[in-house]
């Protein structure tokens, strides 16, 4: 099982500390940033064979690609939980509440990377 990954949005933390955050979390997000971009290119020659050759395997292949995609990111992003939500005291409401913050940075992620798609396609 994947460990959820827990962010205190009401952390009080010193500068040098939002600073070792800060430097922690770019190294560790940007090769995963480079890999995404990695597997965009990839459908996105995916999807220019599938445009050239109008083959159904190709189409699958790009559908399938698609799917496995989107779910990669919600899966994801459902990892991440969400503390220190302002206005907010209730657990089960802040469980909802983080729940939902990390679909739409799922969504929002698979939907920013799609545009790519189309870019690099067009």
């Amino acid at each position: 099982m994947v460990e959820a990954k827990k962010i205190n949005l009401s952390a009080k933390k010193t500068e040098a500390e939002w600073a070792e955050a800060n430097d922690r979390f770019f190294l560790k997000a940007t090769p995963v940033w480079f890999e995404w971009l990695e597997w965009i290119i990839i459908i996105g020659a995916i999807q220019v064979i599938a445009d050239k050759t109008q083959d159904r395997y190709v189409q699958f292949i790009r559908i399938i690609s698609h799917f496995f995609l989107m779910f990669y990111f919600l899966a994801f992003f459902y990892h991440i939980e969400f503390h220190g939500i302002p206005w907010i005291k209730s657990e089960k409401i802040r469980g909802l509440v983080s729940i939902i913050l990390s679909m739409l940075l799922g969504v929002g992620v698979y939907y920013l990377l799609l545009h790519l798609v189309t870019q690099l396609t067009t």
